[in-house]
């Protein structure tokens, strides 16, 4: 059985980024994210914390990347496909592999205090990263400083990043709380 760690998969967000919003810059509507990764899936960073074998995978960010997360050119998309795909690709059924990272549970909190009890977790469970946007950028709160009353989230350049609870950006949050996963860890993309 795997465990949190022998299990975790980094996932692209330009594989779905890319489909809500095909000219690069201008940022997607979170409700565009979410329907898009519900119907069809993530596909995986190239970049993994395991030696997995996916048979697709695209880079993460058109920027600089850092230690988890994959750079590399805009993929581009046009009539339902990437127009400039990796190189490695042998086909073009990705969504083979993207259909066992698509999101079942997802979490809105209504209120700020939902959105800090769900970073904080509890005795079973791990805490709820938040997704949500500002200043141009996705921003994934994952840490929480009551006493201080900051929020971090770990930045594209390997930086935590803090805001104030006063600061802290509501509009369109959402947090994943269980996803498909692959039928065989051995094999997790079917080969």
């Amino acid at each position: 059985m795997p465990t949190v760690k022998t299990a975790s998969v980094w996932v692209s967000c330009l594989s779905v980024y890319t489909e809500a919003n095909p000219r690069e810059r201008g940022g997607a509507m979170v409700r565009d994210i979410l329907e898009i990764s519900g119907r069809r899936g993530w596909l995986p960073d190239q970049i993994q914390p395991h030696p997995w074998r996916f048979r697709h995978s695209l880079q993460g960010t058109a920027g600089k990347g850092n230690v988890c997360q994959s750079s590399g050119q805009f993929p581009g998309w046009k009539s339902g496909n990437f127009i400039r795909k990796p190189d490695g690709w042998e086909d073009d059924e990705w969504q083979d592999t993207s259909k066992h990272f698509r999101p079942l549970e997802i979490v809105v909190p209504d209120t700020f205090e939902e959105m800090i009890c769900g970073l904080l977790g509890g005795p079973e469970a791990m805490g709820i990263a938040w997704h949500t946007g500002g200043r141009g950028h996705s921003i994934p709160y994952a840490l929480v400083d009551v006493e201080e009353e900051l929020i971090g989230y770990a930045d594209s350049y390997n930086v935590i990043r803090w805001d104030t609870f006063r600061n802290a950006r509501m509009s369109g949050i959402y947090g994943i709380v269980s996803t498909t996963i692959p039928d065989d860890w051995d094999k997790p993309a079917g080969i």
